[in-house]
């Protein structure tokens, strides 16, 4: 019982956010648009940054944003030599048999 009365006090704020969003649309006739830029604006960050400055703070967690662009500038890289390749032997006359 105490984790559930746990998570709803964890999701409470979302409950709010969703009442809110219904009563927008229903009476103030707010469109979709609107109110998904009210909640991209205003309720992520809310959301967002309470768990970031509670994550634990670790050389790994330090270096997985660069992680994550070696890999990509690595998979972008692959994507750019096969281009070039396929590009040449299509325009230049340039064939790999021999």
């Amino acid at each position: 019982m105490a984790a559930a009365l746990a998570l709803l006090f964890k999701l409470f704020p979302l409950y709010i956010t969703v009442g809110l969003g219904w009563l927008a649309g229903r009476f103030l006739k707010a469109s979709g648009s609107h109110i998904a830029g009210i909640m991209l604006c205003i309720v992520t960050p809310s959301v967002v940054f309470p768990g970031v400055m509670s994550a634990p703070l670790s050389a790994s967690v330090i270096m997985l944003p660069f992680l994550a662009v070696y890999l990509r500038s690595q998979r972008l890289q692959g994507d750019l030599s096969y281009l070039h390749h396929a590009n040449r032997s299509q325009y230049s006359g340039y064939s790999h048999a021999a």
